[in-house]
């Protein structure tokens, strides 16, 4: 395939000798005036694109920052739940834990008995 035949060729100008200066004249004012709409066109669409990045940001961010509002509740039940400890640690000396049942005589009388 001939890669000419491909591709749209360009269309002749409408300039040619057919028309009068004046006429030619006035298309060039109109083709001014459609090209200076289109520039128009392109300058609000660049005015408006750091919005759309935001909104597109805020859209990709949304579903992470709901599942780290996900995971800091279920850190915050996981605290919750779990049982704090009985005594906790201080530096006063009255904080002994006492286990009344194990009596130690006891255990090592019975343990010098079997050896």
């Amino acid at each position: 395939m001939d890669s000419k035949h491909d591709q749209p060729q360009p269309t002749e100008p409408v300039w040619n000798e057919r028309h009068g200066d004046a006429e030619v004249i006035q298309l060039l004012k109109q083709r001014i005036s459609e090209l200076e709409g289109e520039i128009e066109a392109y300058n609000e669409l660049l005015a408006e694109l750091p919005d759309v990045f935001e909104r597109r940001f805020q859209q990709r961010l949304e579903p992470l920052m709901e599942r780290y509002q996900l995971l800091a509740e279920q850190v915050d039940q996981d605290q919750i739940e779990r049982p704090q400890p009985a005594l906790p640690g201080s530096s006063d000396p009255d904080n002994v834990v006492r286990f009344p049942g194990l009596r130690l005589l006891n255990f090592l009388q019975k343990r010098q008995r079997s050896a």
